[in-house]
This record gives C-alpha cells, structure tokens and sequence, in this order.
C-alpha cells in the first residue's frame, strides 16, 4: 500500500526529484558533518549566532 509506484506517474516522479535532492545535498551535508567533528562546530545553527 505504500508503494510509491502503486500510486500513479505523478508520484513517481515526486519521489524521484526528491531522492535526487536528497544526494544531491549529501556532500554539503558531509562536509558540514566532517567539520563539526574536526572544528567542533555545529552542523545546523541559528542565524543570530552567525
């Protein structure tokens, strides 16, 4: 029932722009991880601590 291809074209495709996002946003991610494990900063943070 939860199967994305049981749902029809348009969810398909909504499922597939979201997975290329998602590694698409894996290096940035990565780096910001490696980072925070090298630098101790955070990975996520307010704006006003900018």
């Amino acid at each position: 029932d939860q199967d994305p291809a049981a749902l029809g074209a348009d969810v398909i495709a909504a499922s597939k722009r979201a997975v290329d996002r998602r590694y698409a946003l894996n290096p940035y991610l990565y780096t910001l991880f490696y980072r925070a494990h090298v630098n101790g900063s955070t990975v996520v943070r307010p704006l006003f601590h900018e």
